[in-house]
């Protein structure tokens, strides 16, 4: 397998879902009891958060074997973010101004170079489904690193740190984190950068509907075209049909579905169903790369699964627990 330079200090990541960020903002605001739906559209956009994003893990292990991975995700994020802007626009939405513009570039490079890049470059030595497991802290992180951005963490929240960290520790075993210690820095990072890039999307002015994250994909995808050829990245040599087929994938159902998906069930269903992908993506992920992708799996990373899915689990219910409610 291909080695990465890394010349650029500290670089080296549905998604989790790509479009987290507009969950986090969603989020935030009350939402209004849900009607009753169909059980059939509940079921496909069920279907697309748990199996879509839980494969995108997997998806960018495999393209990686042909793509460089800021190349790859120079191209995803560029092309997804120019078609949700275009979308944006043909449907009649308003111009992002000059200030959402510069207010995005930040939160779209903690998102999408750190959030996402670094996982990428780690999936060199770590499999699909650890790098999941990690990427599934990000809020554990949140909770964590909350009091920065003025939201006080409930003692419920700390219970998902500390079990969170138990999971983190439990995965080292084995060498499932790699032995490259840069590549195995910047896994550990992704999460925090995807956590504190969110935190900000919510603090800045933020462009409406879906120019907001394709802002944010955009700017994440300039980052990576600039860092690319730092850490030694080149356009392959030859490029099969699965790993265009790989990459469409990942830009049309990754990125794309996956968030009409996810932001029909934030309108339509209980907060607390639309947001169990968190801790339901890493099961999966970690079952599709052992039968997929043929990787190992260790007695400590079912140990370490089974933690972070209720350390996550924990500070989701906490965090949703506590907000405000819509009057019925």
């Amino acid at each position: 397998m291909r080695r990465v330079t890394t010349n650029v200090p500290s670089v080296h990541q549905h998604q989790i879902a790509d479009l987290a960020p507009l969950a986090a903002s969603d989020a935030a605001a009350p939402l209004p009891e849900p009607a009753a739906q169909p059980p059939w559209r509940l079921i496909a956009a069920l279907a697309a958060v748990y199996l879509i994003w839980s494969s995108t893990y997997l998806g960018m292990k495999i393209a990686i074997a042909t793509f460089p991975p800021f190349v790859l995700g120079t191209m995803r994020f560029l092309l997804a973010g120019c078609i949700l802007l275009t979308v944006h626009l043909i449907r009649g939405g308003a111009r992002p101004t000059r200030a959402q513009l510069f207010a995005a570039a930040p939160v779209g490079i903690l998102l999408f170079v750190v959030g996402n890049g670094f996982i990428a470059l780690a999936q060199y030595e770590v499999a699909s489904g650890v790098a999941a497991i990690v990427a599934s802290t990000t809020p554990l992180w949140a909770a964590l690193l909350g009091p920065l951005f003025g939201e006080r963490a409930r003692a419920a929240e700390w219970i998902g740190v500390a079990l969170g960290t138990i999971g983190v520790a439990l995965l080292g075993a084995h060498a499932d984190l790699g032995n490259n210690g840069l590549l195995t820095l910047g896994l550990l990072l992704s999460p925090v950068g995807w956590a504190v890039g969110s935190m900000l999307s919510r603090k800045r002015p933020s462009a409406p509907g879906l120019a907001g994250p394709a802002l944010h994909m955009l700017w994440g995808g300039l980052g990576m075209l600039v860092l690319a050829p730092l850490i030694g990245e080149r356009w392959p040599d030859a490029i099969p049909a699965k790993a265009w087929g790989v990459f469409a994938y990942l830009v049309v159902f990754g990125s794309l579905i996956g968030f009409t998906a996810f932001t029909w069930l934030l309108q339509h269903t209980r907060p607390s169903l639309a947001l169990s992908y968190s801790y339901v993506n890493p099961a999966i992920a970690v079952l599709l790369g052992v039968v997929i992708g043929h990787e190992p799996l260790h007695g400590t990373t079912i140990a370490a699964t089974a933690i972070l899915v209720v350390a996550v689990a924990v500070v989701v219910r906490s965090a949703i627990s506590r907000r405000p409610r819509a009057p019925r």
